[in-house]
């Protein structure tokens, strides 16, 4: 039974050598009773073993657990009334066999204990530190990962063609601020009602920035869409047709403009609907030589890479299950294009043992010990930091 349950190997131990004692004290001659009694200690002794053995094929039963202690200390208290009743009835050498398996028992049990409890300690703190470092190491995976997403649009920045196209497009909308957003609004109205022979979507989608646009794609397609804006948010060139003409209005432009400073943004996950796509958006801006802002690069970055990311910190072998705890307090499911929510109380659990190495409770419905690391870089990308994403991983006790 104890190769079948887990954890129940302390309760079966005391059972076949105090109930077997007991039957057999009281139906076997002196002789045979010694020596069936030394048999039942060894067979006892083997249960106790068996139970220590990590088999992870037993079926584990938590309510019969809680009540092994109970079980055991009854069945015990039991026993010893019984053999303390019918004591002075046993024979002088049944006596000394009796004495001889409870000291015994004592002192095995003793032994037992201390090791299980040192056993216990150091595996619960190598499990914890093991999580820990997992967690910490697909973080910094996960980090890297969108570093070097942020150094494929980085690439456009080095390309001198693109000076030149950026500069011509600002300067066609002339110095004056009315101006410049009568001539968007106007452009923005006709893109809107245009078909694909426009020439003002033949000139976004056909030009020559496009088309390195839709050569970066193709070396990384977890890029689904690209696009360039000018520094006032109107389309450049795109590796398809957007739904809007001016861009300048959204978080993202606004963000990667920084007011003509510039700065990298990455959003949290979100679906994208004109490329129907559950992914990140990522948006930098455009330097020329001078280091001024010409224009702003946005992708829509599929979250595949990211997904296969976060399995890999798993391990079938070891019950070892990984999870991305994203800003919103949200888990990012990584089997379809959804995000879970967890329970409040394991929110706080994770908060609190946030500053620990791992900790210990209920995950996912089970008990488990759990590690857990913020996402980061090894450059200190703000953009990154800024995410706030905790990469967990958690394994059952």
């Amino acid at each position: 039974a104890s190769a079948l349950l887990a954890n129940l190997g302390v309760l079966f131990a005391l059972s076949q050598v105090f109930v077997l004692g007991v039957i057999i004290s009281q139906t076997l001659p002196t002789r045979q009773a010694i020596w069936t009694l030394i048999a039942a200690f060894g067979v006892s002794a083997i249960t106790f073993l068996l139970n220590r053995l990590g088999l992870d094929y037993r079926l584990s039963v938590p309510q019969l657990q809680a009540f092994i202690p109970v079980m055991a200390a009854s069945l015990v208290i039991i026993c010893i009334i019984f053999i303390a009743r019918h004591f002075t009835g046993y024979s002088l050498r049944v006596k000394f066999v009796i004495i001889f398996l409870i000291l015994s028992l004592f002192s095995v049990g003793v032994v037992a204990f201390v090791a299980n409890n040192s056993i216990s300690t150091n595996l619960t703190q190598n499990a914890g530190d093991n999580l820990n470092n997992l967690a910490e190491l697909q973080a910094l995976s996960i980090g890297e990962l969108l570093v070097r997403q942020i150094g494929v649009l980085e690439s456009l920045s080095i390309d001198s063609q693109f000076w030149g196209r950026f500069k011509t497009a600002n300067a066609k909308y002339g110095s004056d601020p009315a101006q410049i957003l009568t001539a968007i609004h106007d452009l923005e109205q006709r893109w809107d009602t245009a078909t694909e022979a426009d020439r003002l979507v033949s000139d976004t989608l056909f030009n020559i920035e496009a088309i390195e646009l839709l050569a970066l794609r193709k070396i990384f397609p977890a890029h689904v869409q690209i696009f360039v804006t000018d520094k006032h948010g109107g389309v450049l060139a795109a590796t398809d047709r957007t739904p809007d003409y001016y861009h300048a209005n959204e978080e993202w432009w606004q963000h990667a403009y920084n007011n003509g400073q510039g700065e990298v943004y990455i959003s949290q996950p979100t679906f994208d609907q004109s490329s129907a796509t559950f992914g990140l958006i990522i948006a930098l801006p455009i330097y020329d030589p001078d280091q001024n802002v010409i224009g702003i690069a946005h992708s829509i970055y599929s979250l595949n890479e990211l997904k296969s990311l976060i399995r890999a910190g798993g391990s079938e072998t070891q019950s070892i299950q990984s999870v991305l705890l994203l800003s919103n307090k949200q888990i990012l499911s990584v089997d379809d294009d959804e995000l879970e929510s967890l329970d409040s109380e394991t929110l706080a659990q994770l908060e609190a043992s946030s500053n620990e190495l791992y900790g210990e409770f209920d995950f996912e419905g089970l008990p488990s010990f759990v590690g857990q690391a913020s996402v980061i870089d090894f450059t200190g990308e703000p953009a990154i930091a800024n995410l706030d994403w905790t990469y967990i991983t958690y394994q059952q006790r």
